[in-house]
């Protein structure tokens, strides 16, 4: 991942956790009763480990994205470093039957 894409999940998990903290701190000074105040904070609880999940998804298909390019690198760089292989081989072969001749 690149120094951007790090600074741009860093910012979005710090939004988040700073929403759930403005979350907790409305939900703790609003008056309520307990059992409405309970159920507000438990669908708080639960939309923030949605919003979780979902920018941990997003991560995880970056990365995943990235992997991809990785592979398909390495895959290229075999291909060329055999061809190259293969085209030495063919030129040293070449060259010794020109001097035996």
């Amino acid at each position: 991942m690149s120094n951007i894409e790090n600074k741009g999940a860093s910012g979005v998990l710090a939004f988040l956790v700073g929403a759930a903290a403005g979350a907790i701190v409305i939900a703790l000074t609003t008056p309520k009763r307990g059992s409405e105040f309970r159920s507000e904070l438990k669908a708080s609880g639960f939309r923030a480990k949605r919003r979780i999940t979902d920018l941990g998804d997003q991560i995880q298909d970056r990365f995943r994205g990235g992997s991809d390019r990785i592979e398909a690198a390495r895959d290229d760089l075999k291909e060329g470093v055999s061809s190259a292989g293969r085209a030495l081989r063919e030129e040293m072969h070449h060259a010794g039957q020109d001097l035996r001749a």
